[in-house]
């Protein structure tokens, strides 16, 4: 959603979203970065391409999502630039532990709470398109996937 918001209002000349996940991947982390700002991937070496990453984040405004991250990045092996003089680049890690975001220096630090079993079921249920006249298997099966998130609305 912050996403969608931030292009729909024109924040930034570009939004990038990547999911980080696990076991962490650099590589492919870096190459999704680079694909969705349209460059290509011709360069072979890691470096070079964290190096053009970071030249083309210095270019214009970019908002970029790191979703699911659970262990520090190191921003330079990614080839995002991360250093005072340089305001171009807005980064937005989402993270289930707090100490993540501390390790890596978050400016600012947004604790979300748990979802109630009731909100989980409505979500869930909602993007699902499982409905009253669904049938009670799906329904059961949709509560064990709600109790498995427990509580987080993950995609």
């Amino acid at each position: 959603e912050v996403g969608k918001k931030a292009e729909e209002m024109k924040l930034f000349h570009k939004v990038v979203i990547t999911t980080v996940s696990q076991p962490l991947d650099i590589k492919r982390i870096r190459n999704e970065i680079i694909l969705q700002l349209g460059l290509d991937l011709k360069e072979e070496l890691d470096i070079g391409r964290a190096q053009r990453l970071s030249q083309r984040l210095r270019k214009d405004t970019t908002l970029l999502i790191l979703d699911d991250v659970w262990e520090k990045l190191n921003f330079e092996d990614l080839g995002i630039p991360f250093d005072e003089s340089y305001k171009a680049c807005c980064i937005l890690i989402t993270s289930r532990s707090k100490e993540v975001c501390t390790s890596m220096q978050c400016q600012s630090i947004i604790e979300l709470n748990l979802l109630s079993d009731k909100e989980a079921w409505t979500l869930f249920t909602h993007y699902a398109n499982i409905t009253d006249v669904s049938s009670e298997a799906l329904k059961g099966v949709a509560r064990k996937i709600i109790n498995e998130c427990k509580g987080l609305p993950i995609a």
